[in-house]
C-alpha cells in the first residue's frame, strides 16, 4: 500500500508539472497573439488614425479645421478642449451630427483596409445628443460613446482662466460600429481669455491647452483592436472689432503619438471666423499635418468652411470640410468629405 502510495503521488506531480507546463505555454502564446494583434501593422494603425477626427466632432470645430483649443465654447469644448465648458451658465440641450464619405484618388468610394472606415457614414448614424447645465455636460452617441465634462472658470485681474475635464466611455462593440471603437480615455484643458474694451477698439487674447489619453478598444471574439492616439494640443487666438462686429483669428499645434508605435503626427491649424453682423457668422478653416519617421504615410489636409446663427436662445452651425491622405505606398491622395450640422437650444 505504502509502494502504490508513492508512485501514484509520483504520477500525480508528473501530471499537475505537465499541466502547468502547457497552461504557462497557453499563456505566453496567448500575450504573444496579443501584441502582435496591438502592436503590429503599425503603418495600418497610423493611417486608421489619420481619418479619426477628434478635432472634428461638431460643426463648430469642423469650420475652423479644428483650430479651436484656445477658443472653443459651450458643448463644442468638450472633446476639443474641456475647460471651455465653463461658458455654460444655463440648461441648454444639443444635437449634433455629421455624414461623411470616404473615395479613393479615381473618386469611386470602396471599403479597403487601408482605408480606416467604411465608405460611408451617414447622418442618422452619428447623431450624438447632449444636455448642459452650468459646468457640466453629458452626451451620448448611440453605439459609439458615452462621456462626461467638467469645467470650473475663475475670473482674475490678469484675465479668465478656466480648468476642464471629460470622460469618454467607448460603447462599440464587434456588433456595431466597431470601425469608430476608440477605448475609454480621458482628456484634461486649460483656457485663458483677457479682453481689452476701450470706446472705439476692442481686442482679445486667448490661448488653450488640452491633453488626450490614449484609449484602447479590444474585442476578443474576432481579434480586433482600435488604439486611439494619445493627442496633444496647443491653441492661440486673437479677436478684435472689424466695422461695427469682431473678427477672429485661430491658430493650433497638434500632436498626435501612440505608447507602442514610434513616431508622431504633428499638425498645424488656422481659422478665421468672422461676425458679418450680430448673430451671423462665417467661418474657413485649415490644416497640414505630417508623420515624423514614416516614409509610406506622408502629409494630411484639410479645408472647410462653415455657417453659424444665433438667434434668442437658439443656436444652429453647419460646416462642410475635405480632407485628404496621402497614401505614399501608392502614392495616391484618399479624401473623406464631411458635412457636419449642430442645433442647441439654452433655457
Amino acid at each position: 500500500m505504502t509502494q502504490f502510495n508513492k508512485e501514484n503521488r509520483k504520477e500525480i506531480l508528473i501530471y499537475k508539472n505537465n499541466n502547468f507546463k502547457k497552461l504557462l505555454l497557453k499563456s505566453l502564446l496567448s500575450i504573444s497573439i496579443l501584441s502582435s494583434s496591438l502592436y503590429s501593422a503599425d503603418d495600418r494603425v497610423l493611417l486608421e488614425n489619420a481619418w479619426i477626427n477628434i478635432g472634428y466632432s461638431n460643426a463648430k470645430d469642423a469650420m475652423l479645421s479644428g483650430a479651436t483649443t484656445a477658443t472653443s465654447k459651450g458643448y463644442s469644448a468638450l472633446f476639443t478642449n474641456p475647460a471651455g465648458l465653463s461658458t455654460n451658465y444655463a440648461l441648454g440641450l444639443y444635437l449634433r451630427t455629421g455624414q461623411l464619405e470616404h473615395k479613393n484618388s479615381t473618386g469611386a468610394t470602396e471599403e479597403d483596409s487601408s482605408l480606416a472606415k467604411t465608405s460611408e457614414v451617414v447622418a442618422s448614424d452619428n447623431l450624438a445628443i447632449g444636455i448642459f447645465y452650468k459646468y457640466l455636460l453629458v452626451e451620448s452617441k448611440a453605439n459609439i460613446h458615452n462621456a462626461l465634462g467638467l469645467a470650473y472658470g475663475f475670473e482674475t485681474n490678469y484675465g479668465l482662466f478656466s480648468l476642464g475635464f471629460n470622460y469618454v466611455i467607448d460603447a462599440t462593440s464587434v456588433e456595431n460600429y466597431k470601425d469608430f471603437g476608440t477605448g475609454d480615455y480621458q482628456t484634461v484643458g486649460l483656457q485663458w481669455q483677457k479682453s481689452f474694451v476701450g470706446i472705439d477698439d476692442f481686442y482679445a487674447f486667448y490661448f488653450g491647452f488640452s491633453k488626450k489619453g490614449q484609449g484602447i478598444s479590444k474585442f476578443e471574439g474576432e481579434n480586433i483592436y482600435r488604439v486611439s492616439p494619445l493627442v496633444q494640443r496647443i491653441g492661440f487666438g486673437f479677436e478684435t472689432n472689424v466695422f461695427t462686429t469682431t473678427a477672429l483669428v485661430t491658430y493650433d499645434i497638434t500632436s498626435q503619438s501612440w505608447h507602442h508605435l514610434d513616431d508622431t503626427l504633428d499638425t498645424t491649424a488656422l481659422g478665421l471666423k468672422w461676425m458679418i453682423f450680430d448673430g451671423f457668422s462665417v467661418a474657413l478653416g485649415m490644416s497640414q499635418s505630417e508623420y515624423t519617421t514614416k516614409v509610406n504615410l506622408k502629409e494630411n489636409s484639410t479645408i472647410s468652411f462653415g455657417l453659424e446663427f444665433a438667434a434668442w436662445s437658439t443656436n444652429i452651425a453647419i460646416a462642410a470640410l475635405q480632407k485628404e491622405v496621402l497614401d505614399g505606398t501608392n502614392d495616391v491622395y484618399i479624401q473623406e468629405n464631411s458635412i457636419h450640422a449642430d442645433i442647441s437650444f439654452a433655457f
